[in-house]
This record gives C-alpha cells, sequence and structure tokens, in this order.
C-alpha cells in the first residue's frame, strides 16, 4: 500500500501515467504462482482484491489491466494483459478464459475468473511478446500468426519485451495491426440555411478503439493559417469501434465557405490532449498533416 501511493505521488496526477498493469503478487508480479514446485500458493480472493483496490485508489485516472479475468477485474471495467504474446496455445488459453471464465488452475478456488467477452471495447488489452519464442520466429517465420493473435486479442500496447532493429519489418507490421487506426472515410460540405454543413464519416481500421474521449475540433483556416473559427464535432472518440463507422455533422459559420474551401480557406480535423492543451492526434490516412491537425481541404 505504501509503495502504491509513494509511485503514484513521483509520477504525479496531471494524466500522463495511461495504463497500469497490475503486478505486486506472483512471479515475475503476473499473478500466478508455481505451486507445483512447492512455492506457497497465490493468495485467497479477499486478499488479492486488497492489492487490487490500492492500485485503483493509487491511480484512479490511469486505465487498469489485470493478468487473468479475476472477478475484480470484471467487477470495476478494468483492462487484460497477455504476458504470453505470440505463443499459439497461451494465447488461446487467455482467450479462452476471458470468454468463459472458470477456476483458478492454482487454487482450489471455483470460478474466481469471469468472463470479460467484451471488455476490450471499454478497456485496453496490454502485455509483452512471450519469452519461449523468439524474435525471428515470431517477427520473421510466424509473422502472420502473430499478427492473427494480436488482432483477436484486441492489443493496444506491448512491452518491454521489444525486437531489435534487425527486425524492423515485422516489428512495423505489428505496429500497424495494435490500438486504434482512426481516419475520416469521407468528408462532405453542403449549404445551409444557417451557414455550411461538414459531414463526415469516422472509422476505425485497428484492433481497438481509442479509449479517451477527448475533444474533436473543426479547424477553419486562412490562406495563411490563421484560424478564422473552430467548432467541437459533437464525437465520442471512444465510440468509434473496428470495423464500425460513425456519421457527424458540424455546421460552419465562414462566410463563403461551401464555394471557397480548398482555395480561400482550408478545413481541418484535431484532437486534443487535455494534458497540454494541445492537438497531435494523425489519422491513419494520406493528407496534410501540420501543427497536429489533419487536412480535409
Amino acid at each position: 500500500h505504501r509503495v502504491l501511493y509513494a509511485l503514484a505521488e513521483f509520477l504525479g496526477t496531471d494524466g500522463f501515467v495511461s495504463y497500469v498493469e497490475l503486478g505486486s503478487l506472483g512471479h515475475w508480479g503476473e499473478w500466478h504462482i508455481k505451486s507445483e514446485d512447492g512455492l506457497v500458493s497465490m493468495p485467497d480472493e479477499t486478499i488479492r482484491d486488497e492489492y487490487a483496490a490500492d492500485y485503483l485508489a493509487a491511480f484512479p485516472t490511469a486505465k487498469l489491466l489485470m493478468r487473468r479475468p479475476f472477478r475484480f477485474a470484471a467487477e470495476q471495467n478494468l483492462g487484460l494483459y497477455n504476458d504470453m504474446t505470440g505463443e499459439p496455445s497461451e494465447t488461446a488459453a487467455w482467450l479462452r478464459e476471458i470468454e468463459n471464465g472458470g477456476n483458478l488452475s492454482q487454487t482450489d478456488e471455483k470460478n474466481a475468473l469471469s468472463p470479460m467477452t467484451d471488455f476490450w471495447k471499454t478497456a485496453p488489452v496490454g502485455g509483452e511478446f512471450t519469452s519461449s519464442l523468439s524474435m525471428e520466429e515470431m517477427l520473421t517465420a510466424s509473422l502472420s500468426q502473430t499478427v492473427e493473435l494480436i488482432q483477436e486479442s484486441h492489443t493496444t500496447f506491448l512491452g518491454p519485451n521489444a525486437a531489435n532493429a534487425k527486425y524492423l519489418e515485422g516489428y512495423e507490421t505489428v505496429l500497424k495491426n495494435i490500438g486504434y487506426r482512426l481516419w475520416i472515410l469521407k468528408a462532405t460540405l453542403s449549404r445551409n440555411l444557417l451557414g455550411t454543413k461538414l459531414s463526415l464519416t469516422w472509422e476505425n481500421d485497428g484492433a481497438a478503439p481509442f479509449y479517451r474521449d477527448w475533444a474533436v475540433w473543426v479547424y477553419v483556416t486562412d490562406e495563411d493559417g490563421n484560424t478564422i473559427e473552430k467548432k467541437q464535432v459533437e464525437l465520442s472518440l471512444s465510440s468509434i469501434l473496428p470495423r464500425e463507422t460513425i456519421e457527424t455533422d458540424t455546421l460552419l459559420d465562414t462566410r463563403k465557405l461551401f464555394e471557397l474551401a480548398g482555395e480561400n480557406y482550408h478545413i481541418s480535423i484535431g484532437v486534443e490532449d487535455p494534458m497540454i492543451g494541445k492537438t497531435g492526434l494523425r489519422f491513419a490516412m494520406q493528407g496534410d498533416y501540420k501543427d497536429g491537425q489533419n487536412f480535409l481541404w
């Protein structure tokens, strides 16, 4: 308890710490113990919940993740992490636990694990590459299998077991298949009695949502880059799930915008990071990107 609060105080409470994987218990803090080797078993649920509750209290603004779908994780809407990423059988077993729940294999506890089938829609998946397979196997010989396992898991981040530059191509392929990949499928302008309506079709080609509802803004700038108009888009970023689309309409007041967009005026979209008060999220699409803004015209 004292260590967690000291760590939280040291790291600050400004929102910089986005994800915390719960450790403290078991081998490498991964919430499992080799009791078959004569070691003490995992503590019972009451004690485990005390550990988890301390993390929850110490990091109230972070997204927390547990190694397995314990009841606490299900009740508190936590994320999960898989430190055997890339290993087919272990990942399959982990996914079955998420689907079905069940018993805790290292104790006599029944139903210690809860079904958490769609948890990834609101909470992240983390973990790291397994150490039981080489990076050459996971990022070269069996790269397609690795990518498939990551997509099935809806993974958002991996670490700290990372590849070196020798496997850069496979590493970059993995990066393109984790987390969110937000983009605008379609953008149209239409005349409106009160101004110009900007209609956007949003899509996510990634494996997971963007888990924060940061403010999304439309910017109208002149030829010199001066901001003429700024309007917030009515959109919850976290609601854009993979392979689904969401449509938004935003009314803009700039005169003659419909006629002059792309010439005298330019239109861009920016997502504002509340910690720094600036835009800085690049969409997964072609187009100009400048000063944290994605240009449409």
